[in-house]
């Protein structure tokens, strides 16, 4: 058997590779001009009210001396002494005097002098409470008077219920006497409540004053 032999030709294929280089140009920009911004900045100016003392929220009952609290500050009313400080006098009621017992208490002539303390007790006690409001003068210029009144029934030794009042002047003692008269005068006629007076005379005596006696100046 005959072998047949076959020649393969070799082919060289050459392949030529064209390399391109790629070239860039650098593009030129024209620069936009910016206006700067201007911020205006709002400032708001607040306005506080100005700080003033809580009246009491209510009047207990005392019939204890307590503790003289210190320091204490005035009131001022048209740039007067005038009330006393809430945090030291905030004002106490004798549990002996309710609605139903003012027909036996303060309604009865005389009341007030059977319970006053003496001037033995109350001396003392007066001359602390001119050192607690910063008054170191004569007590002679003071009365050493009840916020809520005895006959209004106000608490008659307690130092929640006591302090130096200025015995003279257009707010002193002598004036808010006529204002304790005349709300006696209405609770005892049945004319105002007993609770309400207690309050109105602690709260803020001069409204009182100007509600029930007249203006005030």
């Amino acid at each position: 058997m005959k072998r047949l032999s076959a020649r393969y030709p070799l082919f060289l294929v050459s392949v030529i590779f064209v390399a391109a280089g790629c070239s860039s140009t650098p593009s030129s920009s024209t620069p936009s001009t910016m206006e700067p911004s201007t911020t205006t900045s709002t400032t708001t100016s607040t306005t506080l009210p100005p700080t003033t003392t809580a009246p009491p929220s209510g009047l207990a009952p005392a019939d204890a001396f307590g503790t003289q609290l210190s320091p204490c500050t005035y009131g001022l009313y048209n740039n007067q002494d005038a009330f006393p400080d809430p945090r030291c006098t905030p004002g106490a009621t004798n549990p002996a005097v309710t609605q139903a017992t003012i027909d036996s208490t303060i309604c009865v002539s005389g009341y007030t002098s059977s319970i006053r303390p003496s001037s033995s007790v109350t001396y003392p006690e007066k001359r602390a409470s001119m050192t607690a409001y910063g008054q170191s003068g004569s007590t002679s210029a003071f009365e050493y008077d009840h916020l809520v009144s005895l006959e209004v029934g106000g608490a008659a030794n307690a130092a929640a219920n006591l302090f130096p009042e200025p015995l003279l002047g257009p707010y002193g003692a002598r004036v808010k006497d006529r204002l304790e008269n005349r709300l006696h005068s209405l609770i005892c006629s049945k004319t105002i409540p007993l609770a309400q007076a207690q309050t109105e005379e602690a709260t803020n005596w001069i409204a009182a004053y100007n509600k029930y006696v007249g203006p005030l100046p």
